[in-house]
């Protein structure tokens, strides 16, 4: 180790003064150097008045850095719902960083700063995470009743009276004991009782609603005694949901009802659609049923509709050869109901889809073609249809009028007079087929052939025409009725015209429409128009005068004369429905008018 030098004096020490006295004394404030006493005192001062500040702002700073994690465990602390748990979590993680904090300062007085700092500060948070834990259990609390009430009131509705008396009972209990714990006031406690029954006959009220027995939910709205809890204001809209629901319900077995009778024609587009709609919800009805009741009606079931555009629009694509099928089961389904006519105009299917159909048809049924393969023939076609080269493929011109002389050899024991529609209509049916399959003509007139036969009929005029399937099955009968009637009522010139001669033909009678009406005319002079003596109260007098019939009119004016026992029946049925609706509503508004409004309402 080295080695500390020492110093040597080199004389003795001795105790004598030194040679050299003087008498003379100087006070120390006397001297040049006695003015700097004061300025040095200054400047020590403010050294330690900087060392002060320096170490309260580290100390300041440590303790915002740190306020940070605190204010997390405050926040989390204090989202546990036990005041009590709540605070022993805050202040035994608060500490630990605390001390961790502490620990990690060398400066004693930085320390002694911080820590008086978080002694304080601890308090304070601990108390603040002790109001947020009970605000938590409050809100806990109160979550745990409003879930077991609404639980229990799920409970109640779907109960038998016993289960409903127990459940009633279980809620009322809750809320007595909940009232206590809280000490409510009579008032409090009243208005909580009161939300609770008002909750049971909401409850009971739509549960009549959903099984339609409106006397019974008018009876309760009535009780003016044992619903006190009720509001006038309240009271009132049950009184409108009622009426409302019973009208719509009363209205919608009227529509349901002509539905399923084929007699929807005196309701819009949106009511039988609406109609068939809710018959296919039951669950009772198979899709050949439906299909039935939409041709029927006129009206369309939008789960078959859909189907059938997703087929083509897979074939068009080369899509899903699963989708193609179910869309071609649906077709073969309302062919073979003499629907196709429907299709067009009912559904509103396109005359590209309807054609993709046909041909499909013809391929697979006919030509024994698999699915994937029509779809790709298909295909081919529906890309270059406009080409002039495909354009230009027609049927042949013998062969049409040979298949025209046979389908009307079929139908007539007479030379057909409209031998030319006849020719016009099998042309046309053999158009896309040919197109798409030009190889195969003769296959494809003798499915035309047999489609027309299908789809066309000799009426009870003796006339051909197409079917119309959602015309009823009395339009004949019907229009049979309504010529007596003016026949007999003195409205037809019988100079002119003999009644054996008078008939009705379609106005476009190769059309599959049956929205282009009838026109009466003289078998005898096809030509001339039946001139007929119009009545105060004619829909159209112009269009009366020369015969003209639309669908409309048909439906308002002619088909009533065909009344058959179905159709009495299903009148019956309505008049009963439309009195219901009628007498409840009566008593609706005889019973808001007896019921008084409250004064500060």
């Amino acid at each position: 180790m080295p080695k500390i030098p020492t110093y040597t004096a080199r004389g003795d020490i001795t105790t004598e003064a030194p040679s050299l006295q003087t008498r003379l004394q100087i006070s120390p404030t006397a001297t040049p150097a006695a003015r700097l006493v004061k300025p040095i005192s200054q400047v020590a001062e403010y050294y330690e008045r900087e060392r002060m500040i320096a170490e309260k702002a580290d100390a300041d700073k440590q303790y915002l850095e740190l306020s940070t994690e605190l204010d997390e465990i405050e926040t989390n602390a204090g989202k546990l719902f036990d005041p009590a748990e709540a605070q022993k979590v805050f202040n035994t993680q608060a500490n630990f960083l605390i001390k961790q904090k502490l620990d990690q300062n060398k400066n004693k007085r930085v320390k002694e700063i911080l820590s008086n700092k978080f002694d304080q500060d601890v308090i304070l948070r601990s108390n603040n995470v002790k109001k947020l834990a009970r605000a938590e259990l409050d809100k806990q609390e109160e979550y745990n009743y409003n879930t077991e009430l609404q639980l229990n009131l799920s409970k109640y509705k779907l109960g038998n009276e016993q289960e409903k008396m127990f459940y009633k009972n279980t809620i009322i209990a809750n809320q007595e004991s909940r009232s206590l714990h809280l000490n409510d006031s009579p008032l409090t406690k009243q208005k909580a009782m009161d939300s609770i029954n008002q909750s049971f006959f909401d409850i009971d009220f739509n549960n009549l609603i959903d099984n339609n027995n409106f006397e019974s939910a008018l009876a309760m709205i009535k009780d003016v005694e044992g619903s006190k809890f009720l509001s006038s204001e309240k009271r009132f809209s049950y009184f409108e949901t009622l009426e409302k629901e019973a009208e719509k319900y009363y209205r919608l077995e009227n529509i349901k009802d002509a539905v399923l009778n084929k007699r929807a024609w005196s309701y819009d587009q949106k009511d039988r659609d609406t109609g068939l709609e809710e018959l296919a919800l039951t669950g009772e009805l198979n899709d050949s049923q439906l299909s039935e009741l939409a041709i029927g009606n006129n009206a369309t079931y939008s789960l078959h509709k859909n189907a059938l555009v997703a087929g083509f629009s897979n074939a068009a694509t080369t899509g899903n050869p699963n989708t193609v099928r179910a869309g071609y089961d649906l077709y073969r389904l309302y062919e073979g109901q003499k629907g196709l006519a429907y299709l067009k105009n009912g559904m509103k299917l396109t005359d590209d889809q309807l054609d993709f159909y046909s041909t499909l048809d013809f391929m697979v049924d006919t030509m024994g073609m698999d699915i994937r393969s029509a779809m790709n023939d298909y295909e081919s076609y529906y890309k270059n249809k406009n080409n002039p080269d495909v354009k230009a493929i027609i049927p042949d011109a013998n062969k049409i009028k040979v298949t025209a002389e046979s389908i009307a050899d079929n139908f007539f024991t007479d030379d057909a007079d409209n031998i030319d529609e006849i020719e016009n209509l099998v042309r046309r049916y053999a158009s896309i087929l040919l197109k798409v399959r030009p190889t195969d003509q003769d296959e494809i007139l003798k499915q035309v052939e047999k489609r027309i036969q299908m789809n066309f009929k000799v009426d009870g005029f003796g006339q051909f025409t197409a079917i119309k399937p959602f015309r009823l099955d009395t339009h004949d009968d019907s229009i049979k009725a309504y010529i007596k009637h003016l026949w007999d009522n003195d409205r037809i010139n019988k100079d002119l015209n003999d009644f054996d001669d008078l008939i009705a033909v379609d106005v476009d009678p190769e059309s599959t429409t049956s929205l282009s009406g009838i026109r009466i005319i003289n078998k005898s002079f096809p030509t001339t128009p039946v001139i007929f003596k119009s009545a105060e109260g004619d829909f159209d007098e112009n269009e009366f005068e020369v015969g003209i019939f639309t669908q409309k009119q048909l439906e308002q004016i002619i088909y009533p004369f065909g009344k058959d026992k179905r159709y009495e029946s299903f009148l019956l049925r309505k008049k009963i429905n439309d009195n219901k609706s009628k007498v409840l509503a009566q008593e609706i508004i005889a019973t808001k008018s007896g019921i008084y409004v409250d004064i500060d309402e």
